[in-house]
């Protein structure tokens, strides 16, 4: 039995520690067999017999994480509340920021989340950045129309003349 993936969970983790424990009292695989079989060094696999000599089993099973426990993003949720829009939370334009959402994130779910990892999440999400097209305020529709239509291919004959 070989484990090649790069990231393992828990769970594999600690079964992966377990076939070495189970190996280890076989006795029919040198330490060097059993770390190339298990995809560890063999000073991991070393920490690990020691641990196992010192408490057995119970000595290489998982361990609790520390710290506080995550409550998690419900993206269920996130989605529902930016589908209602911005200006729905008192913004007066309807354009969504990553720290917009981390407010509306912090106000509905009670949760801070920085405004980078946010990126991550809604572009996982399936959301993306959208560039605002910028006009000047001046800008005449009909004016521009003409300029093109009657100014610019004089402007065209001069230059190529």
């Amino acid at each position: 039995m070989v484990w090649i993936p790069k990231r393992l969970t828990r769970a594999q983790q600690e079964e992966r520690r377990l076939e070495a424990a189970r190996r280890f009292t076989l006795a029919e695989q040198t330490s060097q067999e059993i770390a190339r079989d298990l995809g560890v060094p063999e000073s991991t696999l070393s920490g690990w017999r020691q641990r196992w000599l010192a408490g057995g089993e119970a000595a290489l099973a998982s361990r609790s994480i520390p710290g506080r426990p995550n409550k998690g993003l419900d993206r269920e949720r996130l989605e529902r509340d930016l589908s209602l829009g911005a200006t729905h939370w008192g913004w007066q334009t309807l354009r969504w920021t990553t720290l917009r959402v981390a407010e509306v994130v912090q106000r509905t779910q009670k949760l801070r989340y920085h405004p980078d990892h946010l990126r991550k999440v809604l572009r996982q999400m399936g959301w993306s950045v959208q560039k605002p097209q910028v006009q000047a305020r001046e800008h005449k529709a009909g004016k521009v129309e003409t300029w093109f239509k009657e100014t610019w291919p004089e402007v065209e004959k001069k230059s190529s003349s």
